[in-house]
């Protein structure tokens, strides 16, 4: 009987999880563009696809530190999708998941439209380094007080 209840709940954790993440490698490569940055704002819709699929779609407007593949302007505008109404028994694209923050430092893996990849179109960016000046000021500083 353990055995039917655990191959139940990881069919159930299959189902959800039906795409999987795309590897560092190839995330890379299909990425047009790739830019470090911060969400400072996003704007979200329900959106129906069809009957029984509707999907929240969100707009961000990304404050850009530095791009690293491709060419974005200052702030660039991101799109990504989640899944928020599917029929029952349903399996596939989740999008985003989850969305990806606001205010806080990201590295954005995007297509040429500035929609991210689907399912692991972000992820979490270092803290930047201090300029090697203003490390050297503090340095100074902490000396004389």
């Amino acid at each position: 009987m353990r055995r039917v209840v655990a191959r139940i709940a990881l069919c159930a954790l299959c189902a959800r999880a039906a795409v999987p993440p795309l590897d560092p490698d190839a995330r890379e490569e299909t990425a047009d563009l790739i830019v470090v940055g911060r969400i400072v704002s996003a704007t979200a819709e329900e959106v129906s696809r069809r009957e029984g699929h509707v999907d929240s779609v969100s707009i961000g407007q990304l404050e850009v530190e530095v791009a690293l593949k491709g060419d974005a302007a200052a702030t660039q505008t991101v799109y990504w999708w989640y899944p928020s109404a599917r029929p029952a028994g349903w399996t596939g694209h989740q999008g985003q998941a989850p969305a990806p923050p606001e205010n806080v430092r990201i590295k954005v893996f995007a297509d040429a439209h500035g929609e991210l990849l689907v399912p692991n179109g972000w992820e979490a960016a270092p803290a930047a380094a201090a300029a090697p000046e203003a490390a050297a000021d503090a340095d100074a500083a902490g000396a004389t007080g």
